[in-house]
């Protein structure tokens, strides 16, 4: 089993293209505009989409990736484009991505990438979209969409040019079967707004042959609550949304996070997953680290008893960071541990969120 934590970094990035296959993992699409101040009556600012994209590593070459293609900043060739409508046509931009994150374990790769629009409108959306997600337990072998939706009009309580939120998830999500889980969606928002979170739906051509609600989400908090029946992979399919304030009925923006829950039959109890001890930080817990600097922290993961053992421990990173291999913590029994190092650079200008989650050897 496995239980994730995260930890919110001041960063930037987030986009998508067109696949065929089944070997998309899911996906972000986020946006700002270059700059928040407002522009001249008839001209629209410059916009910023930063995408984090995952596929299967063994469907080719271009998807795979190991610690040098990370420390490297190596680009791994992306598969279509990002496009617009309902507002706009002129955006059809390829991308690669940088990799920052694989599991050999669950043979997935992750990256990000980034693309700048020059929008004719105020109001648009833009959107990725392929054919053949994998078999799911809930739909799947169809097409498969994400959509973020776009407004530069200034706000009404600042007169600022709004950014979307932030979100990111591992690309799979392991629940043991009949085990109570509570999962939060992680989520930031570059202004401080209200953030709601949604199963997307088809009748906004949000979410392609996945839509559809797992279980109870409680949209306020970003927490949804399942106990899974059925042994399989479903897809998970959400928008994440930002509201003036708490009253506010009418989102400033919609991005959607779309990635797999693994639901699979266990050998021990619900009480066994790993835990991770307390990320230590010093003084405060957000850190300004100039560019070219370099910050280094230490993940540890503690089993239930010596005869498990810490296999992996995953993260969805943003650029700039490196993990080590899992060790165990000399003279422990039960934990294990990877040190996380965080090299500053002047493209990072955004909130960016941090994942990690830990697998011992009874999965």
């Amino acid at each position: 089993m496995a239980l994730s934590r995260l930890l919110t970094v001041i960063l930037g990035l987030c986009s998508l293209g067109f696949v065929d296959g089944s070997h998309f993992r899911g996906g972000v699409i986020t946006w700002r505009p270059i700059s928040n101040l407002p522009v001249a009556p008839g001209t629209f600012p410059s916009v910023i989409f930063n995408y984090r994209v995952a596929f299967r590593s063994s469907f080719s070459a271009d998807h795979a990736c190991d610690n040098n293609t990370v420390a490297s900043g190596a680009i791994n060739p992306g598969e279509g484009s990002l496009r617009c409508d309902n507002g706009c046509t002129a955006l059809n931009d390829n991308f690669d991505y940088r990799c920052t994150d694989f599991s050999v374990e669950a043979d997935w790769t992750t990256g990000l990438g980034e693309s700048t629009f020059n929008p004719d409108t105020s109001t648009f959306e833009v959107f990725y979209e392929g054919r053949n997600w994998i078999s799911l337990a809930n739909g799947g072998n169809g097409r498969w969409v994400i959509r973020s939706r776009v407004d530069l009009r200034p706000r009404p309580d600042n007169g600022r040019i709004n950014s979307s939120p932030t979100t990111t998830n591992m690309p799979i999500v392991r629940i043991q079967l009949n085990c109570p889980t509570i999962f939060v969606i992680p989520v930031t928002d570059p202004d401080g707004d209200t953030v709601r979170c949604r199963y997307a739906v088809d009748t906004n051509d949000e979410c392609g042959s996945i839509c559809g609600n797992l279980s109870i989400l409680n949209e306020d908090t970003c927490i949804l609550t399942w106990t899974p029946t059925e042994i399989g992979l479903f897809g998970a399919a959400f928008q994440i949304e930002d509201f003036i304030n708490p009253s506010s009925t009418t989102p400033l923006s919609s991005i959607p996070l779309q990635f797999l829950f693994e639901v699979f039959l266990g050998d021990g109890s619900c009480a066994e997953a790993p835990t991770f001890d307390p990320v230590v930080l010093p003084g405060e817990s957000c850190i300004a680290v100039p560019t070219g600097s370099t910050f280094t922290t230490r993940i540890e993961a503690v089993v239930s008893n010596p005869t498990r053992s810490i296999v992996a421990i995953n993260t969805v990173s943003p650029l700039g960071v490196t993990t080590s291999s899992v060790q165990q913590v000399p003279g422990s029994d039960l934990a294990y541990f990877i040190d996380v190092t965080f090299t500053s650079n002047d493209v990072m200008q955004m909130q960016q969120i941090f994942c990690f989650v830990a697998e011992d050897n009874g999965g």
